[in-house]
């Protein structure tokens, strides 16, 4: 049995990305559950993947853990376990603990770049949408292998490239292909067992609900070109191929691999 404690790991806010990153799901804690639809659902396509692999009596670590609407669908999926929260944002953690006072739930304030479990103790090692914010995805897989026991899943979902293809490339970030994900995973020491790819298409009324729904969720950080400051409505219209159809593209890739 792991700690029953809360641990506070120190949050290394080495670079404007990783702090941008931060604040925005703090900011995002009060709003992301009403405005998560997609993200929820993706999350049980996931878990899907995983119902052939039952878990009983093991350790799950949800990792970038939200407002906890995963932990709570992997406690409503497999039951009688022990569970990790982690994430590195207090404000939405503190939200997830209220929320799942009454399970067996065990909440980390951390990175999942950074080890938070002894080597081989996990049994699923599982992220939905949160690796996509890693700043070296490799090194995140590394960390999950030595956490995991042998035999353990890793069950993660990353938007692809694709995803947002209606920003213009300057105002949406650089997604991973599928292909570059396996090649990560299988350097790790991964061997994949399932991979599917979502797609949601949104319309919006204008670029400013459009943008707002990512702002809501936390997932409006562009990493490499950051906006500051007030923008007006025909900035706004700018950043879309296509102003005149304000659409988002969401193209999730879902992976479910074993330690070998």
């Amino acid at each position: 049995m792991l700690t029953n404690t809360c641990s506070n790991d120190q949050i290394l806010l080495d670079n404007s990305s990783h702090y941008r990153i931060l604040q925005a799901f703090n900011k995002a804690a009060a709003t992301y559950t009403e405005h998560s639809q997609i993200q929820l659902q993706t999350c049980n396509s996931l878990i899907e993947l995983l119902e052939p692999n039952l878990f009983h009596s093991q350790n799950i670590a949800d990792f970038a853990c939200g407002t906890g609407i995963s932990t709570k669908n992997l406690i409503d999926a497999y039951g009688d376990n022990q569970y990790y929260a982690i994430d590195f944002a207090a404000q939405a953690l503190l939200v997830a603990k209220n929320k799942l006072a009454e399970f067996n739930v065990n909440f980390i304030i951390g990175n999942y770049n950074t080890r938070q479990f002894p080597n081989k103790t996990l049994d699923l090692a599982f992220s939905n949408l949160g690796f996509n914010w890693s700043a070296n995805l490799a090194e995140t897989f590394k960390m999950m292998f030595k956490q995991l026991k042998r035999g353990g899943i890793l069950a993660f979902s990353v938007p692809i490239d694709g995803n947002f293809k209606q920003l213009k490339k300057e105002f949406r970030n650089r997604f991973y292909r599928s292909e570059e994900i396996l090649v990560l995973l299988q350097g790790s020491g991964f061997l994949l067992n399932k991979f599917h790819i979502l797609t949601y298409d949104q319309l919006y009324e204008n670029a400013f609900s459009a943008l707002k729904s990512l702002k809501n969720t936390g997932t409006n950080v562009n990493l490499d070109n950051p906006i500051t400051g007030l923008i007006s409505f025909r900035k706004l219209n700018q950043m879309f191929e296509n102003p005149e159809q304000i659409s988002l593209t969401y193209k999730i890739g879902l992976f479910v691999a074993t330690k070998l």
